[in-house]
């Protein structure tokens, strides 16, 4: 129910991203949002540690699966002040409902 509520419509896109952040400070998970543009447009998503790499979780764009990005990977369609964020150098992997991480 709280990933439908994260990635449903009805929750504006800065909103989703400082959302997700509270769960995750909730579990001691490292993550911070993120403010850029993504294709020209005002953008948040978040940044998020997973297996001890950080990698790039924007929820607007995501489904079943959560998409975990790396800076290059995130490069041709969105701008951010990467001076302000950790590296994000890890290769991007989809991470699917059930699956360990």
């Amino acid at each position: 129910e709280m990933q439908r509520s994260l990635v449903g419509s009805e929750m504006c896109i800065r909103d989703r991203a400082m959302a997700y952040k509270a769960v995750c400070d909730a579990l001691n998970i490292p993550c911070q949002v993120v403010s850029g543009r993504f294709q020209g447009t005002d953008r948040c998503w978040n940044i998020v540690q997973v297996g001890g790499n950080y990698y790039h979780l924007d929820l607007s764009m995501q489904s079943e699966t959560l998409w975990l990005r790396s800076d290059e990977s995130m490069r041709s369609t969105y701008q951010w002040d990467a001076e302000g964020c950790p590296a994000c150098a890890a290769q991007s992997f989809i991470w699917r409902e059930g699956q360990k991480l």
